[in-house]
C-alpha cells in the first residue's frame, strides 16, 4: 500500500513476526520480494496493475 500511495514515505510490516503463516504460497510465489526484506527493505516492484496492485487473479488459478 505504501509503494502506491505517495502521501505515505513508508510502511510499518512487522506483523509477519505476529502472523507468520497468514500468507497463501500464491502470494509469496508472486510478491516475493515483499517477504524477502533486504537491508531493512521490502521490494515492491511487483505490485503492478489496478488498485494497489495486489495482482489477485493470478493468485486465485
Amino acid at each position: 500500500m505504501g509503494a502506491r500511495l505517495y502521501t505515505i514515505m513508508g510502511v510499518e510490516a512487522n506483523s509477519r513476526q505476529f502472523f507468520p503463516f497468514a500468507t497463501s504460497e500464491a502470494e509469496k510465489r508472486i510478491h516475493a520480494g515483499i517477504f524477502n526484506i533486504q537491508n531493512g527493505m521490502a521490494d515492491c516492484s511487483s505490485l503492478q496493475g489496478t488498485g494497489l496492485g495486489y495482482r489477485m487473479a493470478e493468485m486465485q488459478q
